[in-house]
């Protein structure tokens, strides 16, 4: 496990920085800024060192097959590598303080930063993901902006994605669930069961994915490495998939209509992640859904009630505050528990003051 004494500071400071959060307004902007000098002064974290390359080559005129031309253009106006990390840095700290201080009230907040810090497909991979992660918030901006104002305005910021990582180019559909209603109940016991058929039939589901890769001109040779590498989701990692998918689905529907897109999307999130287990690329999708869960969470576990509402087809069961906050916990021990295992040496952190 590749767990640095920056990344022990890092995490030390943010929870310090998030017991102030909601009972001293000036400590609003500190674990924003915390999370910002994390990810700005990494240095060749994850795929960083690759996309160091690809900006040497791009510099030398180059052509580099296979890269968006936004993030070209990114590299040809930028002097240095370093101001890019700086950037992506600035923009998705950016984007994630936007749609969390517009969507969630003081009490909440401070668990949505420590969702998204834990869980290490929302921050540690997205510092490792440069171009997609621009993709990423992009998409949960896009989403924001569509839920509150006018849908259509989803379909700008997905194609703006697409020009970043191709990879957006899926996320189209979502524009017919950005709606304030839930899933009904058959809708949700569709996808649960769907899921489920899907996890069984792993080669089945294999060539739908090699189809649909062909369909949505994703068959570069990145993606096809990614989609053999095996490297898939462990049956442990798939039952808690299920297991949170099926609370999402039984309390989910207690959140205000207004934002039930975020519910919606944190299923979706999970049913891509229970994918995992048998292909690997379904995780590049997660990625684009996760980060709904530093929403969906708070509102469900830390709302104005203080309890927790299970809806199981026409019978509703009410649990009290106790139970919110031992559910809390189980999140975060989940997310820890995923973060030990994502800690591997190939994303060892290291700083830019050690080189």
């Amino acid at each position: 496990m590749a767990l640095s004494p920056e990344i022990i500071i890092f995490f030390l400071c943010l929870f310090i920085s998030i017991l102030r959060y909601p009972k001293n307004l000036y400590f609003k902007y500190l674990p924003y800024f915390i999370i910002l000098t994390f990810m700005s002064i990494r240095y060749n974290y994850g795929d960083g060192e690759s996309y160091r390359i690809i900006f040497k080559y791009i510099k030398d005129g180059v052509d580099v097959y296979g890269i968006e031309p936004l993030y070209v253009l990114l590299n040809k106006i930028s002097p240095d590598f370093n101001l890019i990390i700086i950037f992506t840095s600035i923009a998705f700290v950016l984007a994630i303080f936007f749609v969390i201080s517009r969507t969630l009230n003081y009490r909440q907040r401070g668990l949505a930063l420590l969702v998204m810090t834990l869980h290490p497909y929302i921050l540690m991979v997205n510092m490792s993901a440069i171009r997609q992660s621009i993709a990423i918030i992009l998409f949960l901006v896009g989403v924001y902006i569509a839920n509150n104002y006018k849908k259509i305005y989803f379909l700008p910021f997905v194609l703006l994605g697409f020009l970043f990582h191709k990879s957006a180019i899926v996320l189209l559909p979502i524009f017919f669930i950005i709606n304030k209603q839930h899933f009904c109940t058959k809708i949700k016991m569709i996808i649960f069961f769907c899921t489920i058929l899907f996890v069984s039939l792993k080669e089945t589901l294999f060539k739908l994915v090699e189809f649909s890769m062909v369909v949505f001109g994703l068959n570069n040779i990145n993606y096809i490495s990614y989609l053999n590498n095996g490297n898939e989701n462990s049956s442990l990692s798939v039952l808690l998939s299920f297991l949170v998918m099926i609370f999402f689905m039984l309390v989910g529907d207690a959140v205000e209509r207004k934002n039930a897109v975020y519910v919606k999307l944190s299923i979706l999130a999970m049913v891509f992640e229970a994918l995992q287990g048998s292909v690997q690329q379904f995780g590049r999708i997660s990625m684009y859904f996760l980060p709904f869960l530093m929403l969906s969470i708070p509102l469900i576990l830390r709302n104005n009630n203080n309890q927790m509402k299970i809806k199981f087809f026409n019978k509703s069961f009410i649990l009290n505050y106790k139970w919110c906050c031992f559910v809390e916990v189980l999140f975060v021990f989940i997310f820890i528990w995923k973060l030990i295992g994502f800690m591997t040496p190939y994303f060892a952190y290291h700083t830019v003051f050690e080189m």
